[in-house]
């Protein structure tokens, strides 16, 4: 087997586990902090956020720092650095004593990983271009196969074993991840001299001076923020629909789930259609579609419901990041990949910090269901913004 493929398929593995490993607790946070006495759903809401967001925040605003010494001294040990500081933390979780030890614990979480960012700058390093679009959007499925799985295997843990076991066995998930990565992953790292000096703010610097590379971190900033929005209040939508109590991590992590694995199955399917139809004709069809059934959903009753339109969604939404991803792979030298991967990847962590952030205090006064109504009106903005737009995404790597 070729060696980049060999790396692929292992860095698949990879990151379905460092994915795991960081939305495991997706399913039932809400729920989890009640044991440091928040109970009230309005201020769990809100408390949900805020630890969502502010994982997402510090790892978005560090992450460029961290593309540019992968730049500077290999990406592989940034993967490794990754997955293993996913495993300390993971661990040390049980043994918090309040929600603001809690909270601190997952900012510093968020100082210490990034994987996706770190994952893409090295399968991008060692892909054949010719290769490039199969490569990211295959990798683009253990993205979202590894955020539906958490949630799932977090819900069906925490009823089975309880929050501390679920604690223990996803953080050993991570390490199995650092072991693959340190002993089967090769990389060929030849530091570039142009890269050397390159800082945090110049990193910064090169995306905003290229319209293209702009273009496309923005809407990945809006994806991500009206696709997180919902995050922190699905469990407890869930919650007032009636469920028992008794299984209600489980139904919640099926659900969140459900929405991962069409979103996986759906970016190999829009990155063969993108190539045949191209990617803006694509990104309208997902984000008109993305639209309607965020539209639909606020009228939902039932958990069935909820699910069907959820796997919908998924299936729209699955394919947009990976096509972008491989536009801007496309844009830009190897050598710079690290960084840019840093700040694009930025922009779309900074959608996940202010959606689920501000998704809890919206709710407090548009209603659980007011968010899907909300997020509708992004996703079909984002749909005419697109639309309006005369770029066309098929030349921006002539651009540089």
């Amino acid at each position: 087997m070729e060696y980049w493929k060999k790396n692929l398929y292992t860095l698949w593995f990879v990151q379905v586990c460092g994915m795991m490993t960081i939305t495991y607790i997706v399913s039932f946070i809400p729920l989890y902090i009640s044991k440091f006495g928040i109970t009230d759903v309005k201020e769990a809401a809100v408390w949900s956020g805020l630890l969502f967001s502010s994982t997402a925040l510090v790892s978005a605003l560090i992450g460029p720092f961290w593309g540019t010494i992968a730049d500077r001294y290999g990406r592989k040990i940034m993967v490794e650095r990754v997955v293993f500081s996913n495993f300390v933390i993971s661990m040390l979780l049980p043994f918090v004593a309040n929600i603001y030890q809690f909270l601190g614990i997952r900012i510093v979480q968020g100082f210490l990983t990034g994987i996706t960012a770190s994952c893409l700058a090295l399968v991008t390093s060692f892909t054949p271009e010719d290769k490039m679009g199969f490569a990211l959007g295959f990798f683009q499925t253990a993205i979202m196969l590894g955020a539906s799985l958490g949630p799932l295997a977090g819900g069906f843990l925490a009823d089975v074993f309880g929050y501390k076991y679920t604690f223990i066995i996803m953080g050993l998930s991570s390490f199995l991840a650092w072991i693959l990565v340190h002993f089967f992953v090769e990389e060929n790292f030849t530091p570039n001299q142009s890269t050397e000096k390159q800082s945090y703010i110049e990193s910064f610097a090169f995306v905003f001076s290229f319209m293209p590379l702009l273009v496309m971190a923005t809407v990945n900033f809006l994806i991500q923020y009206s696709n997180h929005v919902i995050s922190p209040v699905v469990p407890l939508l869930i919650k007032e629909m009636g469920v028992d109590e008794q299984i209600i991590n489980t139904v919640s992590g099926s659900i969140i789930a459900v929405y991962g694995i069409f979103s996986a199955i759906s970016a190999v399917i829009f990155g063969i259609l993108s190539d045949r139809m191209g990617q803006r004709k694509v990104l309208l069809i997902m984000t008109f579609c993305s639209s309607i059934i965020l539209f639909v959903t606020f009228f939902v009753k039932t958990t069935l419901q909820l699910a069907l339109l959820r796997a919908l969604l998924g299936t729209f939404i699955g394919g947009m990041i990976p096509t972008s991803n491989a536009l801007i792979a496309s844009m830009i030298p190897e050598e710079r990949r690290g960084a840019t991967f840093g700040v694009t990847t930025c922009f779309s962590l900074m959608g996940n910090v202010l959606g689920p952030f501000s998704g809890g205090f919206l709710s407090l006064f548009i209603g659980l269901k007011g968010l899907f109504l909300f997020t509708a009106i992004i996703m079909f903005g984002v749909f005419l913004w697109i639309n309006r737009m005369r770029f066309d995404f098929t030349k921006c790597e002539k651009s540089i």
